[in-house]
């Protein structure tokens, strides 16, 4: 399961007023013009948004 997840589960956690940004840029709902399986992070590089990547570790 851990495999998985680590290879498939993708997440991100925005402030509200990224969450503007996306609203105000008509973003909110989908995923960008742009959006490929290569470039899941589209929408956040459309609004100037930093990702950051996290390592999970087993438990």
């Amino acid at each position: 399961m851990y495999e998985f997840l680590n290879t498939y589960l993708i997440g991100c956690i925005i402030t509200s007023d990224e969450d503007k940004v996306f609203n105000s840029i008509g973003l909110k709902d989908t995923l960008g013009s742009e959006f490929t399986t290569k470039n899941k992070w589209n929408r956040y590089k459309q609004a100037n948004i930093k990702v950051m990547k996290i390592n999970w570790s087993k438990m």
